[in-house]
């Protein structure tokens, strides 16, 4: 028995990313790469199941990575996940001030096209000024922003959003791929060989 049911008749699924074993069906696919164009796992063969325990920003973006390799990806975890942007209980960082900078917008974007523009089409600020830290000991310097209010020299371009909005849109695209499944309200308390 493993975290998600039986294993009679199958292989064992793989846990973030570690491969199952061989698979016994011929399961080529015309694209041997990633998002990236980096050679898929396993050459141009599918691995079989991958299972990626917790489901926050980490285990979504995981599971879009073993989703190019894997005939299927199962994301385990105990939270149960809003119908619409919401905070939960397994993110209290989620009420944290959060932005996506330039390579974040990047990795995204090659993940899930379109995605930018749907977080500011539901409200992230498009940030053309580097944000203001702040910390016990006082502000961390920022270079200033030039008199055409641009964005200072060497400033990457972000975008600022709710740690809720950006997870939820990426988990909502994550599961519009036939091959993910993410199954919510189930604490893993241990890992089968």
């Amino acid at each position: 028995m493993d975290a998600i049911g039986s294993t009679a008749g199958r292989p064992a699924p793989a846990v973030a990313g570690m491969h199952a074993g061989k698979r016994t069906e011929d399961a080529m696919h015309a694209n041997a790469t990633d998002a990236f164009g980096n050679q898929a796992l396993g050459g141009s063969r599918r691995l079989g199941h991958a299972v990626v325990v917790g489901g926050s920003m980490a285990g979504l973006l995981a599971a879009r990575v073993l989703a190019d390799h894997f005939d299927r990806v199962t994301v385990l975890d105990r939270d149960r996940f809003p119908t619409r942007p919401d905070h939960r209980a397994g993110a209290p960082q989620s009420r944290h001030a959060h932005a996506l900078l330039e390579r974040g917008q990047v990795i995204l974007g090659r993940f899930f096209p379109g995605i930018v523009a749907d977080l500011l089409a539901d409200g992230a600020t498009p940030a053309l000024r580097p944000p203001v830290f702040v910390t016990p000991v006082g502000k961390l310097p920022a270079p200033p922003a030039p008199p055409d209010g641009g964005a200072p020299a060497g400033a990457a371009p972000g975008v600022y959003a709710s740690r809720v909005l950006i997870e939820w849109h990426v988990r909502r695209r994550l599961l519009d791929r036939p091959e993910v499944e993410v199954r919510s309200g189930i604490e893993a308390t241990g890992l089968v060989a």
